[in-house]
């Protein structure tokens, strides 16, 4: 590894250290760099802003995920398959790495969250689209607006990662039996 790339990794590093345990507003470049022995004006040569700072530790948290498992798709061609690629993907994502939650809570904590979201098709807001095409298709309800239908979709799937209590993302089958849960309630709440 390069001097340069050393640099960035500790920089990164410390970006992750500090982003999780302040959030983004609570976290300052000042003492980023100063986790990181570098210069404040290193941190800005590596990462043009904080966001761009906040989007790579987002990323390098995901990066055991391959470009594929990090794209939806967008016509669907069942509520079953989408609720199986969607639900499968943030458990994959959120259990390879417990801190992703951190991050994800600290990012809805912000009123600019848009701006911290990075890896834009993975975003639960890429799912209106995909949800709009299978009520356009008449293969769920068009009783409830997608944003509704999406709002219920994130917090089904994120519950079982941001609920410290039960822990059950510790326990793969528990897990897997919520995974199942999730899709087959919302097959039968969503269904024509």
């Amino acid at each position: 590894m390069s001097t340069v790339e050393s640099k960035k990794e500790k920089i990164l590093e410390a970006a992750s250290q500090e982003f999780l345990a302040k959030g983004f507003n609570g976290a300052s470049i000042a003492a980023i760099a100063k986790l990181a022995e570098v210069a404040k004006s290193s941190v800005f040569h590596h990462y043009p802003s904080k966001e761009a700072l906040w989007q790579a530790v987002k990323a390098a948290h995901l990066k055991h995920m391959t470009r594929e498992e990090l794209t939806l798709p967008l016509h669907p061609s069942s509520l079953e398959s989408f609720l199986d690629t969607i639900v499968s993907q943030r458990f994959k994502a959120y259990s390879h790495n417990p801190n992703l939650s951190k991050l994800v809570t600290w990012q809805q904590l912000e009123t600019e969250s848009n701006l911290l979201a990075g890896i834009e098709n993975y975003q639960p807001d890429n799912w209106e689209a995909a949800i709009q095409h299978l009520q356009k298709e008449h293969l769920i309800t068009q009783e409830y607006p997608a944003e509704l239908i999406c709002i219920m979709i994130y917090g089904a799937i994120s519950n079982a990662f941001f609920d410290h209590k039960r822990r059950i993302y510790n326990e793969p089958e528990k897990l897997e039996a919520y995974k199942a849960l999730i899709i087959t309630g919302l097959i039968k709440a969503l269904s024509n």
